[in-house]
């Protein structure tokens, strides 16, 4: 038997208390089916008896009345007067108990009730019908060590490609023996590098395997919205029966799936959010008659997905804020000086109520005027990596919203290198790199500025802001965009696009403020994680625009790939190497391009969809306008066939991925259009 003898029960536990309470709340306002009276049934006989196989007797006790007023109801007849509140009244002791499993869970495993035996194989909590065999329940914590041990096998198998590219290498140099010395078997060489390559083949499929295991373990941790949003319902209902008030609470996007993390943290601060909707937004009934709105107030939560962030709002279409009521509260408690407060905008209040430790009501009860202000919100907002945002119109309502990381174990990262130092930005925060010459750096006021896209946004090399000795800026720069606008970071070389497993700091480890975790790269080395935001506050103010920078003419190459992946490294190896890059996502995008402007050299992919790589060399070779311009074909196909196709449409150079060598790939390409601007 396990130690944690509750395991099974606290996971099926959770999902029938949140069906039940969904379900209770739903009646509320309507009318129940004679199916939805089943369901409701069922989970309150299924977590009865589960609760007394574990011999939990009094929670089992709960349940048991829970079973007893459902089974009261009558299908397409709304509930008695007093039912829900009754039903909340047996859910409530429940949803305690099975908290209180939890957290002695995380303490130390419980200790099994006196006299009370354990459950025997197959036995399915009291439940008459057999359990759906293809749902299985999984523990987070058993997943996090599934990505731990995918993490540490993806590290094992580059040892191994690296340890394969190094006997290939010998097995050449050994071939090469074999042409001039008769101690050298031939055939025994053709047979090693007949291994070589099987061993070179195996471990490129198992790196694709253990990537897609890793994203589809990654999606598992994921779990809906809806998971606290009916704790929201909840939390709306009692606010409004404490303040005397009428609140209608309506939701969108509960089927968004976030970490589990994640929405862990924002339950408190959300059920704080909408209580203060309630308490401080809605007016009473009587007053918002008497401005012409409905008597009963609306509060609304949402969950949208932008990338790899997740925005849940909450709104009241209640009085909004008061910009001197907040000026009041800041100057009493210390925040604001009497003489600041007087020009004191709408803008500047929000600001401040950010701040915590502001509370405009007059009342200290236990939904409202704790003097806290948002404390939670701000401190579980911040905790996450993400930011807090406020809308607000007198009369008209209040919308907050919040702005978080759908996952804090994994996200997509350009990685990058500065000295000995390895770093990641979060991908959704890049809008691009480039080649930075010193003429490209401009100063304002002992303040370095770099042109981007006609912008002159701030600049500074990621050992400065690591807060690193000897910082230089190095031959490349990261754009990264953040709330408070774009800036560029130095860096000495951009690396590739990978999914980081992302790990917090170790206790007592100290970084710089724009380090938010570390991830281990597949070597095994550790990888800093910074944000955006932390980053633009260390560098400051955005900049005026300047002048354009004429830079030094450089050979123009056009990459055409569908792989994000692909593109980025490939742009990152010819930036470093001078040549001016650009991309297309087809090689439709390709044509249109090239139509518009010249290019030295056009580097494809040619497994793509719609027009694939073999077409597009033919077509630009019967081009009048393009048929001088070399094209590079760089694919994963690597028969002789291929190549041969490769060849009769007019290729210059054919590259196979499993072969790809950065400094064969320059060589060839300079070779073709000439070297790139010196750095």
């Amino acid at each position: 038997m396990a130690k944690d003898r509750y395991r099974y029960f606290r996971i099926e536990a959770r999902q029938l208390l949140h069906a039940l309470s969904s379900g209770v709340l739903a009646l509320e306002s309507g009318v129940p089916t004679a199916e939805e009276i089943r369901g409701l049934l069922r989970a309150a006989h299924t977590l009865k008896g589960a609760a007394r196989v574990v011999g939990l007797g009094e929670l089992a006790e709960h349940a048991h009345a829970l079973e007893d007023a459902l089974s009261q109801l009558d299908a397409g007849e709304a509930p008695p007067a007093g039912w829900v509140d009754a039903c909340l009244a047996e859910l409530d002791p429940i949803q305690e108990a099975v908290q209180g499993l939890d957290d002695q869970q995380t303490a130390s495993p419980p200790a099994a009730p006196a006299g009370q035996g354990a459950p025997g194989p197959g036995v399915a909590a009291s439940e008459p019908e057999a359990r759906d065999l293809r749902t299985v329940w999984v523990e987070l914590s058993e997943l996090d060590q599934l990505l731990e041990g995918l993490t540490e096998a993806a590290r094992h198998v580059t040892r191994l490609a690296r340890d394969g590219a190094l006997l290939r290498e010998a097995v050449g140099q050994l071939g090469v023996l074999a042409r001039g010395s008769a101690a050298v078997s031939r055939p025994a060489v053709t047979e090693l590098e007949r291994l070589g390559r099987g061993m070179q083949e195996s471990v490129h499929a198992l790196e694709r395997e253990l990537g897609t295991l890793g994203e589809q373990a990654v999606e598992m941790r994921l779990v809906p919205a809806d998971a606290v949003i009916q704790d929201l319902r909840r939390a709306v209902r009692d606010a409004a029966q404490a303040t005397g008030k009428e609140a209608e609470f309506s939701s969108s996007g509960g089927t968004i799936r976030l970490d589990s993390h994640v929405l862990s943290k924002l339950r408190g601060a959300l059920v704080h959010l909408v209580r203060n909707a309630v308490a401080h937004g809605l007016e009473d009934p009587g007053a918002r008659q008497r401005a012409g709105k409905p008597a009963t107030g609306a509060v609304e939560v949402t969950v949208r997905r932008e990338g790899q962030l997740a925005v849940i709002g909450c709104r009241d279409d209640g009085r909004g804020l008061d910009p001197q009521a907040v000026r009041s509260a800041a100057v009493e408690r210390g925040l604001l000086a009497p003489e600041a407060a007087a020009g004191f905008s709408l803008e500047q209040a929000l600001r401040v109520l950010l701040r915590g430790g502001v509370s405009t009501s007059q009342q200290v009860d236990h939904v409202s005027g704790r003097g806290v202000g948002l404390d939670a919100v701000r401190a579980a907002v911040t905790e996450l990596r993400g930011e807090v945002r406020v809308e607000s119109e007198p009369g008209r309502g209040t919308r907050f919203e919040l702005r978080v990381p759908v996952s804090l174990s994994s996200l997509p990262a350009l990685t990058v290198r500065a000295g000995t130092v390895s770093a990641a930005f979060p991908l959704d925060a890049v809008r691009g790199v480039l080649r930075v010459a010193e003429d490209d750096v401009t100063w304002d006021a002992g303040h370095a500025r770099l042109l981007y896209e006609g912008e002159a946004i701030p600049f500074s090399s990621l050992d400065a802001l690591l807060g690193l000795p000897h910082a230089t800026p190095g031959g490349q720069a990261v754009v990264v965009e953040s709330t408070g606008g774009g800036i560029a970071v130095g860096v000495d070389r951009v690396q590739t696009v990978r999914r980081l497993l992302l790990r917090g700091l170790p206790a007592g480890v100290r970084a710089a403020p724009v380090v938010v975790g570390a991830a281990f790269e597949e070597a095994g080395a550790p990888c800093l994680v910074l944000s955006a935001d932390a980053m633009h506050e260390s560098l400051g103010e955005r900049a005026p625009l300047l002048a354009p920078v004429v830079a030094a003419p450089a050979p123009r190459v056009l990459v055409i790939d569908d792989s994000l992946t692909t593109r980025m490294l490939e742009r990152s190896i010819l930036e470093s190497a001078g040549y001016d890059v650009e991309l297309a996502t087809s090689a439709e995008e390709a044509l249109e391009k090239a139509a518009r402007e010249a290019y030295a050299l056009f580097v494809v992919d040619v497994e793509m969809p719609g027009m694939n790589g073999f077409e597009f060399v033919r077509v630009t070779r019967a081009d009048p306008q393009l048929r001088e311009t070399p094209a590079i074909l760089v694919t994963s196909l690597a028969s002789r066939e291929d190549k041969r196709r490769g060849q009769e449409v007019g290729a210059s150079a054919y590259i196979v991925k499993s072969e790809f060598d950065q400094r064969a790939l320059l060589r060839t390409i300079e070779g073709l259009v000439g070297p790139g601007r010196p750095a």
